[in-house]
């Protein structure tokens, strides 16, 4: 009897067929899918909470026998404007959901502690031997005289405190509302759902500065201000002008020590980029109702 032996390579192959097998086997359903207003993704379905519906559970239908036009869940909006802190803030409806119109400009979080005002850049390093994860804030300009107009800039140690930045009932806009942004005025789904920092997306930003070139589509007047990143404060040479640079925290973490940001450029107009920042860098805040 002849007894056939298999060479290497053969077995080599086979072992790597089998490795592809197991990895394609394993890839998770739910990594490219977007599940809102608390929804789970079980093997890629959106399992809706009560009261949503649609693929994404992003439909409101009311729950029971009320109509959906009689109930409000309770993140949309129930007032033009909030006061948190002895300021009023302006509010807006996207896509159901109640957002800041203006940027946050708090110097405490909701439970009364103050958050430390830092105007030494040079304290919002990053120091790998002995790192500072002290919350800090500064104003988004320099010149002082914009702070009527702008709110602050803070730092992600502030954003990801557990005694929450934003008022009692309200959060950090995550990295998945502000897709709800950009799919609301006119990003397709598949865009917004790729991750990874450095992605431009060629629409036109949503800022009320004529000299931003942006047109303001929602009202949600996204402003032009500066960022603190790499032990610099990124603004262009006459403080006293308008910045080039516009970033926006998610609440959503990237890795331990940063979360996605929002990016815009005074020098790339089109674009709106999903980016990361270090928790130790300064940019604005959105905050959106629970």
């Amino acid at each position: 009897m002849h007894i056939r032996k298999n060479h290497p390579q053969q077995i080599m192959l086979l072992m790597i067929i089998g490795l592809l097998v197991i990895l394609c086997s394993c890839s998770d359903p739910c990594q490219e899918a977007v599940c809102l207003n608390g929804s789970v993704c079980v093997d890629g379905t959106c399992l809706c909470q009560e009261g949503y519906a649609g693929e994404r559970c992003d439909q409101w239908i009311g729950t029971g026998s009320e109509a959906a036009e009689d109930t409000l869940p309770s993140h949309r909006c129930d007032a033009e404007t909030i006061t948190y802190n002895d300021y009023e803030y302006a509010l807006i409806e996207i896509e159901g959901r109640c957002w800041f119109q203006e940027d946050l400009r708090t110097e405490h979080f909701s439970n009364g502690d103050p958050i430390l005002r830092d105007p030494f850049i040079s304290n919002w390093c990053w120091d790998n031997d002995e790192p500072d994860l002290t919350p800090r804030y500064l104003e988004s300009y320099r010149n002082t005289s914009y702070e009527e107009e702008f709110g602050h800039i803070y730092n992600g140690y502030a954003v990801v405190d557990e005694r929450n930045i934003c008022p009692n009932g309200w959060h950090v806009a995550t990295d998945v509302e502000w897709m709800e942004v950009e799919m609301s005025i006119g990003m397709p789904e598949e865009e917004a759902l790729l991750r990874g920092s450095n992605r431009g997306f060629g629409l036109r930003p949503i800022l009320v500065d004529e000299n931003w070139g942006g047109t303001n589509d929602i009202g949600l007047s996204l402003n032009p201000t500066g960022v603190i990143s790499g032990c610099a404060y990124y603004n262009i040479e006459e403080p006293e002008e308008e910045p080039a640079w516009l970033v926006y925290w998610t609440s959503s973490h990237y890795q331990t020590n940063s979360l996605y940001t929002r990016n815009f450029s005074n020098y790339v107009h089109d674009n709106i980029v999903k980016g990361t920042q270090s928790l130790n860098d300064g940019v604005n805040v959105r905050c959106v109702k629970d």
